[in-house]
């Protein structure tokens, strides 16, 4: 009868049909071949092992000891390891990895392909999402820094997503979802942070400041100081000086 879920018929079979020793070997290394695949984006070679891995032919000359241990290991060292490793992405796949967990939950061999084959796509996919996010976000880490360190020079987000070989409206967008703010409300931030510790510090003048920090000119250096402190720069430094 356990047998039976190894055929397409299902059902009892005679004794003398399914092998008597179930004693094959675990194809391990094609399993872990598998988990280091898994959010490659590479579906032909993980269609492949999987192709290796749950052969219906092997599977009924191996017995169900032989699918339940491949089972087990296909649980411990790669859907286990995935939910280890980046959470639990959506309920379909939190489904499709609580049934694809056990054989019983199959009547017949050919379900519980089609299940692993499934969840494998899904979290190939999702792995994949998640490690793109990481790789963005340090490209931005890398765009903030630049900023940071290029403030003064007549900065533009053209010039700073090529500098870190992203597309200007990806670029626009992940910025924003990293920062919280657009690129230029980002740069005038900076210049203006920058801006209030040269008008406490340093006795320079207006024109001066605004030109060491990337303004074109006073005019605008003013207007952007007023817009974001509430105040102009010569008040600015005046109040400083009387805390002081």
């Amino acid at each position: 009868m356990r047998s039976g879920f190894l055929y397409a018929g299902g059902g009892v079979r005679r004794y003398e049909a399914p092998p008597s020793s179930g004693t094959a070997a675990v194809p391990l290394e094609l399993i872990r071949r598998l988990s280091n695949l898994l959010g490659t984006r590479r579906s032909t070679e993980v269609r492949a092992l999987l192709s290796q891995l749950l052969d219906p032919g092997k599977a009924r000359a191996s017995g169900v000891a032989y699918v339940e241990a491949v089972s087990r290991s296909l649980n411990e060292l790669v859907f286990d390891q995935v939910f280890h490793a980046y959470g639990e992405e959506s309920v379909e796949i939190l489904r499709l990895y609580k049934k694809a967990g056990s054989i019983d939950h199959f009547d017949q061999y050919h379900e519980y392909v089609h299940s692993v084959e499934q969840l494998t796509e899904l979290l190939d996919q999702y792995i994949a999402s998640i490690r793109a996010v990481h790789a963005d976000h340090k490209e931005i880490k890398r765009a903030v820094q630049y900023i940071e360190e290029n403030y003064a020079k007549n900065l533009n987000m053209a010039m700073v997503s090529n500098h870190v070989s992203l597309s200007y409206t990806y670029f626009s967008q992940a910025f924003k979802e990293y920062t919280g703010e657009n690129f230029v409300g980002y740069l005038k931030k900076v210049r203006i942070r920058r801006a209030k510790e040269l008008l406490e510090r340093e006795d320079g003048r207006i024109y001066e400041i605004a030109e060491q920090v990337g303004f074109e000119n006073t005019k605008q250096f003013n207007r952007v100081f007023k817009e974001m402190e509430g105040i102009t720069p010569m008040e600015y430094r005046s109040k400083r000086s009387l805390i002081s």
